[in-house]
C-alpha cells in the first residue's frame, strides 16, 4: 500500500489530517526501524513544529513561578523542619515576593 506523501502542516486542515493520522499509531505502536516508525517519528516531529508555532507557551512570570513552587512544597507539607526552606533567605525571592526580611 502506497502511504501519501508527509509535508509540513500549514493550516488546521492539514493539522487535523496528521493528527488522525499518527492517532492510529497510538494504539499499535510501530516496531523500532520500520518504515512505520519512521513515519510515526516524522508525523510526531511536524505535528510537535505545528503546534509550537501555532499555539507557543510562554514562559511563567518570575513571581507566578515562585509562588507554583510554594505552594507545592505547601502541599507536600514540607516545612523548616521536614527539610530546608530554601526561599527564606534568598534576596532575590524576598524582592519579588515583596517579602519584608
Amino acid at each position: 500500500m502506497a502511504k501519501k506523501l508527509i509535508r509540513p502542516i500549514r493550516s488546521e486542515a492539514d493539522h487535523d489530517a496528521a493528527f488522525n493520522e499518527i492517532e492510529r499509531y497510538f494504539e499499535n505502536e510501530p516496531k523500532p526501524g520500520t518504515t512505520e516508525a519512521d513515519r510515526f517519528d516524522l508525523l510526531a516531529l511536524i505535528i510537535e513544529d505545528y503546534e509550537r508555532k501555532r499555539w507557543p507557551i510562554k514562559p511563567p512570570e518570575a513571581i507566578d513561578a515562585i509562588s507554583y513552587r510554594i505552594s507545592c512544597r505547601r502541599r507536600m507539607r514540607l516545612t523548616k523542619t521536614t527539610g530546608p526552606n530554601r526561599y527564606q533567605h534568598n534576596p532575590r525571592v524576598t524582592m519579588i515576593m515583596g517579602w519584608v526580611g
